[in-house]
């Protein structure tokens, strides 16, 4: 686990989190925000769930703030799951 530290993924991490952060909150490039914080948001999850096996609570409503800012963009969620 701390071997994570070391290897430079922690800032990637964080660079895809503040530019996904600031393009949400920017209100452009919405769908590109939500892109790039969605697999951030499922590694934070299967963090808590996996290996601290605690503090639900964060993830849980991380979770859904970002269900519901999916879902409050049909466009992004049509183009995902539409078959070429």
């Amino acid at each position: 686990m701390f071997s994570i530290y070391g290897s430079g993924f922690l800032t990637v991490v964080k660079v895809l989190e503040v530019t996904g952060g600031l393009l949400l909150l920017s209100g452009r490039f919405t769908n590109l925000a939500l892109i790039l914080l969605g697999p951030v948001v499922v590694n934070i999850a299967m963090y808590h769930f996996f290996l601290v096996k605690g503090g639900y609570e964060m993830p849980v409503v991380l979770g859904v703030l970002s269900l519901m800012a999916l879902f409050s963009r049909k466009d992004l969620v049509g183009t995902i799951f539409a078959a070429k």
